[in-house]
């Protein structure tokens, strides 16, 4: 996991050059400006979802898991605590939805909390 600030992107030698790719592209079109929605970068692999919703308290929520895409979260306004686990910490998870690929859980061991 990387957590930082968008402006410190070009200073974080750590990151994988195709993930500082993709958040420079979704960047460029600039979110803050689009209406909700889906948006296309890079044909079907590479899209960005523009949302803007209330955040509830974490026990009225499940975590997401994904297996084909990678979940990268930009908060651009706002406050919101994200809680996350090492891959395989997920407990007691959904079946698996492949058209929208994601499962939900409400137990990780050894959460850990982002906020």
């Amino acid at each position: 996991m990387l957590f930082g600030h968008l402006s410190d992107l070009a200073t974080m030698p750590e990151m994988n050059p195709a993930l500082r790719h993709a958040m420079e592209k979704a960047l460029a079109l600039d979110p803050a400006s689009l209406a909700p929605g889906s948006y296309k970068i890079d044909g079907e692999t590479l899209f960005m979802n523009v949302m803007t919703f209330e955040t509830m308290p974490r026990e009225q929520k499940q975590a997401e898991l994904h297996q084909r895409y990678i979940d990268i979260q930009i908060l651009l306004s706002g406050e919101e605590t994200i809680d996350f686990g090492i891959q395989g910490s997920a407990q007691d998870v959904t079946p698996y939805n492949e058209t929208d690929d994601y499962q939900l859980t409400d137990n990780i061991i050894h959460r850990q909390t982002l906020s």
